[in-house]
Formats: C-alpha cells, structure tokens, sequence
C-alpha cells in the first residue's frame, strides 16, 4: 500500500474535485505525527486561510473581489438594519447546517445582545438545519431537507417590511437545505417583477415581498465546483441554483449597465467627506473610525448626528452577491468544521460589525481597506493561539489517552493494539477498570467561548463516530446563556443538560450496575480531563451572560480533582488584561498544562477572542482523535453516514483506501456494510434512494457497527463475509492491520 499512488490514481478519476473535499499535502502523514507535530501541522494549515492557498489561481479572503463582495453585504446589512419613515428595519437571516448552522447562531446571538443593549431591532436572526438540537448535538441528516429549509426561510422573513439579507452559508456549495432557500430567493423575485408587470398584488404565492432582497451565498468553493448532485424530490442541483443565481447577477449588472434601476446608498455625515463610485453602489465615503465598545442602553439610534438610507431597487427586487473565497482544504480532509468554520466565523461577523458602524453613524462608509484591517484582527488571533503550541500539545496528548481509554472501555477496536480479550477473568477485570476509569474530554466555560465548546463537542460524533459522551461541552449560565430561539431544551435528554449544574451531577455519574451495562454512563474519573475555558468580562456582559468568577472556577476544579480527573485551562485574554483565573486550589499532579492566549491588541473584541478559543478546542478534539487512531493519513476513517454528503463522502474514503479501480465497487462495499449482506444487487445498487441508505447506516452505526472501517475491508475482500471482516477488525484493531492480516491469509 503505497502513501500516494492511490490517492493520485482516485483523485485523477474525479475531474475539479471541490477544494473542500481535496487532501492537503500539509498533513498527508497527520496520523505519524506526535501531539506537538499535530499542532504545527494545524498552524500551518490555518495559516491558508489568511495567506491564501497556494495550488491553482484562486481567490482567498484578502483578495479584491472577496474584499469588494464583504463590503458589497455589509452595504446591505445597514440597510437591513436601518428604519427610515418610509420603511421599518428589515432583516438579515443566517442560515447553514451543522458547523455553519452553529456560527450563524453564535453570531447572530452576539450582535443581536448588543442591538438589545441599545434599544435597537434585533434584524439578526439564524436557521440551523435540525433546529436548536443541531447547536450542540449531531443532527445531519435535517441537511438534505430542501423542503423544510425553504419552509423555514419563509417563516423567518413573514411579514418583514423592511430590506432582508439572506447569508447561505455552505463550505462546500453542496447543502440542500440552503439551496432551496437561495431558489426561494430567485422565484420569489421573479414572482414579484410578474405580478408588478401585471400591475396584479406583489406577493408571491402567498408571501409577503419585501421591500427588497439581498442574497449572499457564503462558501469556500469556486463557484463552478458546486455540487452537482442530484437533491432528492427535487428537479434541482446546488450548481443548478449557483448558474440560475449568476445569470440573475448578470442580467441585473446588464440592466445597470444600461440605465436600469441601481443600487444606491447616500449618506450625509458632519465631516469632510470624499465621493468615490463603484460597480454596484454610489456612496459617500469617509474614512472608518476605529471599533468602540457599545454605549450604555440610554444610547440609541435616534441620537445619531448622521442619516442614512438605503435603496436596493424595486419592491421584490433581488441583488445577488457571492463571497466563496478559498482557503485551501481542510487539515482532515473534507472535515469543514475546522478551516470552513473559522472562515465562516471571520467572515459573517466582519459583515455584521461593519455593518453595525454603517448603520449606527460611526462611519460614513465602508471601503475594502476597511474589510482588509477586519481580516487582520482575526488573524492576529489565530498567531496568538498558536503561540501556545507547547501547552496545546500537552493538553492535546491527554485528551488523546483520554479518548483512548474511552475505545477501551467501549470495545470499539480503535487503538492500534486492540486485540480480543484472552479470558473471562481478564475481561470481567477490564471492565471494571473501564468503570473506574472511562476516558472523556469536557469542556466547560463561560459565555461564547463555553458557546465554542459545545459546539466543538458537537462535531465529534459525525466527524469522528464518537460517543456523545466521548467530548461534551457545558456552559456557566445554561440557557439563559445561550440564548436560542427555542429556549430551553433540556426536557429532551440527558446530552441537551448544559448548565454547571449538570456537569456536577454528569461527574458523579450514575450507579455501578448502570456503569457496568454502560460505561459511558460513569462520572469523570481519573482516565478524564476536564477543559475549563475563560476570558475576562466582556464589556458587554450583561447580555453575554455570566463572566466567570475565581469561586466558579474553583467549584470546576474541585469537582474534577474530587473524581481525580486530569484538568487542563485555557484563558484567552486582549493585550494587557490581568489572568481571569486564579489556580491556587488546583492540585498541579492533575494539572496538565495552562494555556494562556494573550491576543497583542488591547481592544480585541470578545469575537476575536473567541476564535483563538475555537483554534484551540479544534486542535484537541481533533488531534485526541488521530492519537485514538480515527484517522489514516488525513482522512476520517470512521466518519457517520448521516446524510447525503457524508455518503458519498464515505464511499470516497472506502475508494481510497481499499485500492479497488472503480467508485462503484467501493460503493458496493459501503452498501454491503450498511446492510450486512454479502452480495449488492442491481437494485440495491442503482433504485434505492440516498436517504434510504443514509436511514439504514445510522441504525447499523447505532447497533455497534463501524460502517466505513467495515465496508473498506469488505470492497478490498469481496470474498470475506461482514461477519468475518468485523471479528478481524475487533482482532486487529486498525484498518490497516486488518487489511495486512487478511492480504497475508488470502
């Protein structure tokens, strides 16, 4: 089995593969690297995101025609927000599945607390495909309802007045669920331009029409490498939507070109003021003010010295606007909860601050230089993370034996030297080791780096195949932290318990006979580590949610010392702030590293804060989890097939590494796995839906099955039975051994 003559040949068979979806050669030998190799690997790797990547002439985030978008939906954004006598506020919906969907919210959650704070309208609102479970709980498969995400859409912008920014955040350009809702965009435009030709009602099939409609398609592909992919029960494809939305952005830059309706932004400010023009939009332009905390709640917009307003033609007309910068691929290939998120996070949330300065009068206008010195501040805090790349790596290596512990407790055949117990002696005593000593990471934290932490424990189970208590996340202040819509959730089971409340009772775990049956079910013990995640007070704490205090965190540690956990704490702090958390009362044998970010700019915001937060906790879930062995080379070996991307990204990975010539026997053998069956038919093959595949994949991965590990066994050995291939996996333990194992008795 050659390292790269495999991943050529495969590769060479797909032509403009997403970049995605690609391997990065940065990390092709991640699985051989020790921790602190890891985290180099992740700093070079994030690095792309801001220097750009460097195979193909692609635009990445510091590139004029991404600059120019940025600022184009900013624009937008202040008109969304700004009331005028003629029209209210509008409204801008943030809206993706699975990592994107958790952004969207972190950050609407952000800058609607500080719209709150100044008696303004909170227009921010979010769309996560699954609903609020899908915040901080595995909930993929609700990504290729199209249905649900134009029903939602619809819902979310009923009624609104005003202008409304639409932002589809999807990675990869592939999720149907933020299709229909960019299709949505386009019908209901073009619905209104008829009925107005007609002089009939503006509204279309019973939808009240905007003012006006901005949709922004966010993602980190090339346009022309949408997904192509047929969406089930529905006559379209995400790159059908892509090419109908650019001939609508043609038409109406054709139209503008001639004299048609033009967008228009005038501002009038008491300074001295320059007038440029640009394709899209005439204004007044000054140079930006630097970012100021927000004002007390007796400020409000009325109190402005300037006006703006903001006209984006006729009622139901639709401006479309493409920000799809590249950052090259993904350190564990195809896993965009890690670049894509970050980007995702940089990106949203410099629209929306800029926004916020537009429409509040603390700016005349927003130029491209000004999007530029917003990049910059974000990477100024991933520098500072990776500073810490010592610690990180310690904190690292113990989540990795953490989780080690966890594959022995489960018997799940992970770790490399996962051989069969010898006797009933050696195995009643293992499982109770595994009682006493289970193996887990928690996260527990304050305000939106606690936010952060729920959703990096979220990712693990589709990403990784892990348990829902392998990485769990709880947060000080619980839902009245959180703040989302649905309010709380934790009626529906013991993984939507997020408070410190119940990270106390989780520690104490449930009775020995419960943890006999089930060891995932124990308290922390001294196989766990506890990761406690704080920041300073920010200013605006009020609304952030609690800060947390000398006496919370000492009520964490003690807790984890008390169950004789290993604990790590990560601070992250603006240049020149004292260390929130005193570690008088930690015992330092359980202390197993202090990583403390100091971001160099005094006045960096809590979001910048939080994305050295989000660097941080991504490299440890994801370094524990190529140190457990779910990882061969840069691929997710274990990945959940929970919805239709994660399919055909499966049938990828069994492609690759089982060496077989066509995608079509590593699909048979993906179906062979998720249905236990020793022969595919014509049938099964080419009639069976996606979805049905996707239904039956889940119950086996929740039956014990390893689906992918398994279906790559069985595409290399068609001959081998799935019961024979998964007793060789439970005896050998890795992919790779199983795969020798079987070649040397074949």
């Amino acid at each position: 089995q050659g390292d790269e003559n495999p991943e050529q040949r495969n590769m060479a068979n797909v032509a403009a593969p997403p970049v995605t979806e690609q391997p990065n050669t940065l990390t092709q030998n991640l699985d051989e690297a020790s921790p602190l190799g890891i985290v180099r690997v992740l700093r070079q790797t994030d690095a792309e995101l801001f220097a750009g990547w460097g195979q193909g002439d692609l635009p990445g985030l510091y590139d004029h025609e991404t600059l120019q978008s940025v600022r184009n939906v900013a624009v937008s954004m202040a008109a969304a927000m700004t009331a005028t006598e003629e029209r209210p506020a509008g409204a801008v919906v943030l809206s993706g599945c699975g990592t994107s969907g958790r952004i969207a919210f972190l950050a609407a959650r952000a800058f609607n607390a500080r719209q709150r704070l100044r008696g303004e309208p909170e227009v921010f609102s979010y769309l996560c495909a699954g609903g609020d479970k899908a915040l901080f709980t595995s909930q993929e498969s609700p990504e290729d309802n199209w249905r649900a995400g134009a029903e939602r859409f619809r819902e979310a912008t009923a009624g609104v007045g005003g202008h409304v920014v639409y932002v589809g955040i999807t990675c990869g350009l592939s999720a149907p669920f933020v299709a229909s809702q960019l299709h949505h965009c386009l019908a209901a435009s073009a619905a209104a331009t008829t009925a107005a030709a007609t002089t009939s009602s503006s509204a279309a099939a019973g939808d009240a029409v905007p003012v006006s409609t901005t949709a922004v398609l966010l993602g980190f592909n090339p346009l022309d490498r949408a997904r192509n992919i047929p969406i089930e029960g529905w006559n379209q494809t995400f790159r059908s939507v892509v090419s109908d939305l650019r001939k609508h952005k043609e038409t109406a830059a054709a139209e503008e070109t001639m004299g048609g309706a033009a967008t228009t932004a005038t501002t009038t400010r008491t300074t001295t003021t320059t007038t440029t023009t640009t394709s899209s939009t005439t204004s007044t332009i000054t140079t930006s003010a630097p970012e100021a905390s927000v004002p007390a709640a007796t400020t409000s917009s009325s109190t402005n010295t300037s006006t703006h307003t903001t006209t984006h033609g006729a009622p139901g007309s639709l401006n479309v606007q493409f920000v799809t910068p590249v950052v090259g691929p993904e350190p564990v290939t195809g896993s965009t909860r890690m670049k894509g998120g970050t980007a995702t996070k940089v990106v949203l949330e410099t629209m929306m601050a800029l926004a916020t300065q537009l429409a509040r009068g603390c700016v005349a206008d927003i130029t491209t230089h000004d999007v530029a010195r917003a990049f910059a501040r974000y990477e100024s805090a991933a520098r500072a993370a990776y500073l810490q790349a010592v610690p990180l790596a310690a904190v690292v290596e113990a989540a990795g034996q953490a989780l080690k512990k966890a594959a022995t407790a489960a018997g799940d055949g992970a770790s490399s030297d996962g051989a069969a117990a010898g006797s009933a002696g050696s195995a009643d005593s293992a499982s109770a080791a595994a009682v006493a000593d289970p193996g887990r990471v928690w996260y527990v934290g304050q305000q939106g780096h606690g936010i952060c932490g729920l959703i990096d424990a979220s990712e693990c189970p589709p990403t990784f195949n892990a348990a829902f208590q392998d990485v769990r996340g709880f947060l000080l202040g619980g839902y009245d932290t959180l703040q989302n819509t649905e309010g709380s959730l934790a009626s529906l089971g013991p993984q939507f318990n997020i408070g410190l409340d119940a990270f106390e009772q989780a520690a104490v775990g449930t009775t020995q006979q419960q943890q006999q049956q089930d060891p995932q079910l124990g308290g922390l013990g001294k196989g766990d580590l506890v990761v406690l995640l704080a920041a300073p007070p920010s200013p605006d704490a009020a609304v952030d949610g609690p800060a947390m205090t000398a006496a919370d965190a000492d009520r964490i540690l003690r807790v984890a010392q008390s169950r004789k956990a290993r604990c790590a704490v990560v601070t992250v702090r603006p240049g020149g702030n004292a260390h929130p958390v005193p570690l008088a009362h930690i015992q330092s044998s359980r202390l197993v590293a202090r990583i403390d970010v100091q971001l160099h700019e005094p006045d960096a915001q809590p979001r910048h804060l939080e994305l050295a937060t989000k660097l941080i906790l991504n490299a440890i879930s994801t370094g524990a989890h190529v140190l457990k062995g779910k990882v061969v080379r840069n691929r997710m070996i274990d990945v959940q097939v929970s919805n239709t991307k994660l399919f055909h990204r499966a049938c990828g990975i069994v492609h690759l590494f089982s060496e077989v010539e066509s995608l079509e026997d590593a699909t048979k053998g993906l179906l062979r796995s998720i249905y236990q069956v020793e022969t595919v038919d014509n049938e099964l093959l080419k009639s069976t839906e996606v979805s049905d595949h996707v239904r039956a994949a889940t119950a086996a991965a929740q039956a014990g099955w390893r689906v992918v590990p398994l279906a790559i066994v069985l595409a290399r050995f068609p001959a081998v039975t799935p019961q024979r291939a998964s007793q060789a996996l439970a005896e050998h333990g890795t992919v790779r051994s199983t795969l020798n194992a079987l070649a040397a008795a074949d």
